[in-house]
């Protein structure tokens, strides 16, 4: 048997689920719940969450605004292609208004991004 064949036998798939939420106060993110990843401002209504142990792929993301107002909703959308291998999810807020849907800063959301890692 080749070596090839037994390295892929001896390696199994190992998921990881990362969640978490984040507050934004006066265009400043915080983590407000959760571990294993850290956070970046990367402009107005823009968010970058980078898993600590972020494995080989990103599976998948999902993401919820948290909303103290019922004058206007709010959409999170992700900005960055998990399936480029990238080690970070970059998220947007955008506020649902009839407009183009504009960036907004001080909206809140969760989030959980879903990794696989390959592990010999």
């Amino acid at each position: 048997m080749s070596s090839n064949l037994l390295r892929g036998a001896r390696q199994h798939r190992k998921e990881r689920v990362i969640k978490g939420r984040i507050t934004v106060s006066g265009g400043t993110p915080a983590i407000a719940a959760g571990q294993g990843f850290t956070i970046s401002d990367q402009g107005a209504g823009i968010v970058r969450v980078t898993p600590d142990k972020p494995g080989k792929r990103i599976l998948g993301v999902l993401a919820t605004a948290i909303e103290a107002t019922t004058t206007a909703a709010h959409i999170v959308k992700v900005l960055s292609d998990p399936t480029a291998n990238a080690l970070y999810v970059d998220f947007g807020v955008y506020v649902v208004d009839g407009t183009d849907g504009v960036l907004v800063d001080n909206v809140g959301f969760s989030f959980q991004i879903d990794t696989e890692e390959v592990r010999a």
